[in-house]
C-alpha cells in the first residue's frame, strides 16, 4: 500500500461539489521525463522542437514500459483513486491524446462539451473516474482540457428523470440540448507539466482551441468500478453509492 498523501478534506469536498479536483506538482519530473522520451519515440518526435512534429497520423503511446511507470501506476495517483473508490476502482486504461496547434484560428472559448462513455454514438463503456496531466505546461488557449463544474450533477439528475438513457440515448432525443449539463461557465485546466486533474465520469468536457505554437499533449486515464458490468444501467439515488466518499 502507497503511503503517499492523497486529499485533503477540503480537496474531497471540492471534487464532490465542483466533480473536479487539482492536485499541483502530482507527477514527479522523472516520471514525466519517461514518459515524454517514450511518447516522442513513438511519434518521432522532437522536444526541442514541437512544432516540427509534422506527422500527425502516428498514434501517441500512453502503455509506457515497464508497466510500474504507467500513469495509473503512480503511487500519488494510486493513493487518490484508492480514497475515491476505497480499493474498488480499476484501471480501464492509460491513454495519450496531442491537441494540434492551429495557430490560424482566432481564439474562442468551447462552448459544448461531450460524456465519455456514455455516449452511444462512440460506444457505451460507463466508468467512474478519470485523471488527466501534460507533458509540457500549457498555458491559456493552448488546448487545455475544459470542463464544466457541477456538470456531473447536472448529468446524473438528468438521467435520474431520465434512466434509459444512461447508456446514450440522450444524443438521439430530440429535447436534449449540451447547455443542460453545463450549470456553470467552463474551466480551463492549464497548469505546470505534473499537474494532475481528477474528474468525475459524469463531467461534460471537450479539448479547448490550441491557438500557441505548441502541442498540448495529455495523459488520460479512467478507472472503472470492478462491478460495473453489475450496476452499470443503474442510475443511483446516492450519486455517491459505489465510491468511498
Amino acid at each position: 500500500m502507497s503511503t503517499a498523501p492523497a486529499l485533503s478534506p477540503e480537496q474531497v469536498r471540492h471534487f464532490k461539489e465542483e466533480g473536479y479536483v487539482v492536485v499541483p506538482g502530482a507527477i514527479e519530473p522523472v516520471y514525466i521525463e519517461e514518459w515524454r522520451r517514450q511518447v516522442l519515440r513513438s511519434i518521432d518526435g522532437n522536444a526541442s522542437q514541437p512544432i516540427a512534429w509534422g506527422d500527425r497520423s502516428k498514434e501517441p503511446r500512453a502503455n509506457f514500459e515497464p508497466i510500474d511507470i504507467r500513469p495509473h501506476s503512480h503511487p500519488r495517483v494510486r493513493a487518490v483513486v484508492e480514497q475515491l473508490g476505497g480499493g474498488r476502482f480499476v484501471c480501464g486504461h492509460d491513454c495519450c491524446v496531442i491537441n494540434w496547434p492551429q495557430e490560424s484560428r482566432a481564439w474562442e472559448p468551447t462552448d459544448r462539451g461531450h460524456l465519455d462513455g456514455y455516449n452511444s454514438s462512440i460506444g457505451w463503456w460507463p466508468f467512474m473516474l478519470s485523471a488527466t496531466t501534460y507533458l509540457w505546461d500549457v498555458q491559456p488557449m493552448g488546448g487545455g482540457l475544459t470542463l464544466w463544474p457541477q456538470s456531473h450533477l447536472a448529468a446524473w439528475r438528468y438521467f435520474r428523470a431520465r434512466p434509459e438513457h444512461v447508456s446514450g440515448g440522450y444524443i438521439s432525443d430530440p429535447d436534449f440540448d449540451w447547455s443542460i449539463f453545463a450549470p456553470r461557465p467552463s474551466y480551463e485546466f492549464t497548469g505546470r507539466a505534473g499537474d494532475v486533474v481528477f474528474w468525475h465520469a459524469f463531467m461534460s468536457h471537450n479539448g479547448s482551441a490550441n491557438i500557441t505554437r505548441d502541442p498540448r499533449v495529455g495523459l488520460f486515464t479512467r478507472w472503472q468500478h470492478r462491478e460495473q458490468d453489475r450496476f452499470k444501467h443503474e442510475v443511483p439515488e446516492n450519486l455517491w453509492k459505489y465510491w468511498a466518499v
